[in-house]
């Protein structure tokens, strides 16, 4: 990535993996800025932007991650190496927020006076059923994902 190494790395910055945080050796300030957008924090090295997930697996661990650096909580901002993983794009996108069209309840959706719950496996749409509550199809989905898509499941409030 860039010819970036771990050593070029440690000595221009440094990363608290309790915190997350990133800041510069010369005058200890935070390094970056989040994008207002995704909620992520760049770093500009060698007048090139890199994502502080990343840096932060390439700090501790000595290598470039090989998948996307994945934050387990779902939170762009919070490096945190406790809450840094690998994942494929796909396990990645299981572990998203819900989309804000509906019931701000992942896999949920009003229909008809009901809530639908329907869930994507592989590429394909699976409809869970049709429920009286959006607590219920919440569940519904919630059983789903653990099923699927095992610890890469986005751990959703209960509603």
């Amino acid at each position: 990535m860039g010819g970036l190494t771990r050593k070029r790395l440690r000595a221009v910055l440094h990363y608290d993996p309790l915190t997350g945080a990133f800041t510069w050796i010369k005058s200890g300030r935070i390094a970056g800025h989040v994008s207002k957008r995704s909620g992520h924090r760049s770093i500009k090295l060698n007048g090139r932007p890199y994502q502080a997930s990343n840096l932060a697996w390439l700090y501790v661990k000595g290598r470039w991650p090989t998948r996307i650096v994945d934050h387990e909580n779902r939170e762009a901002g919070d490096d945190r190496f406790v809450n840094l993983r690998l994942a494929t794009k796909r396990q990645n996108m299981h572990n998203s927020k819900p989309r804000r069209d509906g019931t701000g309840l992942k896999g949920v959706g009003p229909q008809r006076g009901r809530f639908r719950s329907r869930i994507t496996v592989n590429g394909v749409q699976l409809f869970l059923g049709n429920f009286a509550t959006a607590a219920q199809a919440s569940a519904a989905y919630r059983s789903a994902a653990r099923k699927h898509f095992r610890t890469y499941a986005a751990k959703e409030q209960p509603c």
